[in-house]
């Protein structure tokens, strides 16, 4: 079942919670959504604008750039929530351009972290590199960015959590 499907059951079963007469409520109100957009009393805004409508990342939408080689991309981004403690999260991987390199974040943390991270191509390119490589891993990397015994897919993640409260 999609997200969108699940957030409609999850609706439609606290309507119904709620009993006959806050279903019929609901088909009120609908029913005068419905009057007010096709009188033109209510406008919506343009679907680029609408809070309401989860917008995509540009990094979302590109295309995949296989003429590009893969190079070895490395990406970190602090995730800070209060009362939940700090993380930084740092990830590496395959990827022909930064896009790609985005989108397989995203597959990991979501795609609000993903797009906050700081990313880049080549081992020097990120912060926090020295506090989640060991030396014989960023050896590794390395090689496998010079094409040096490289697999076909390679991932590394790794997160460091701490709460002071």
């Amino acid at each position: 079942m999609s997200e969108e499907n699940r957030a409609l059951e999850r609706q439609a079963r606290y309507v119904a919670k709620n009993g006959m007469s806050s279903v019929e409520h609901l088909e009120e109100v609908i029913a005068r959504a419905r009057e007010l957009l096709e009188t033109g009393e209510v406008v919506p805004p343009p679907i680029e604008e609408n809070p309401f409508i989860p917008r995509a990342y540009p990094w979302q939408l590109s295309e995949r750039r296989p003429d590009l080689p893969k190079r070895v991309w490395l990406g970190t981004v602090e995730d800070f929530k209060t009362g939940q403690g700090h993380s930084v999260y740092f990830a590496a991987g395959f990827a022909h351009d930064e896009d790609e390199f985005r989108r397989s974040m995203a597959l990991e943390l979501g795609p609000l972290l993903a797009n906050g991270a700081q990313v880049g191509a080549g081992l020097d390119s990120v912060p926090f590199k020295n506090m989640f490589l060991t030396q014989k891993l960023e050896a590794m990397l390395a090689g496998f960015d010079n094409g040096k015994d490289r697999p076909a897919v390679m991932t590394y993640l790794a997160k460091y959590y701490a709460n002071y409260s």
